[in-house]
């Protein structure tokens, strides 16, 4: 599906971003292949992982053009490692006992 959407999306640049559901859409009518949200976002993150530029926004995914193009998509996923790491701090902490308070 890698080669499908990679395809779909190259066609779209930031100032024609394509959403979920066109992508899904025209992976049914091109490929006959039905696909759901998470089948995307996991083969976006793996076209990433590949280094193919592919930025995003609550409007939809696209190809970067420029470095640039891609800073708020950075800035994005940066900052949902920190709320993860957050989380995860948080779990790690959930059955440990409470430091006493220094009430004076």
């Amino acid at each position: 599906m890698n080669n499908e959407i990679l395809s779909i999306i190259s066609q779209h640049y930031v100032d024609d971003k394509i959403k979920n559901a066109g992508i899904r859409k025209e992976l049914f009518n091109r490929y006959g292949i039905e696909a759901d949200d998470s089948q995307i976002r996991i083969t976006v993150n793996e076209l990433r992982v590949a280094k193919y530029p592919i930025g995003s926004d609550r409007e939809g995914y696209f190809l970067a053009r420029f470095e640039h193009e891609l800073d708020h998509t950075k800035a994005q996923m940066t900052s949902r490692v920190g709320n993860i790491m957050r989380a995860v701090n948080g779990l790690e902490k959930s059955f440990q006992p409470e430091e006493p308070s220094l009430a004076l």
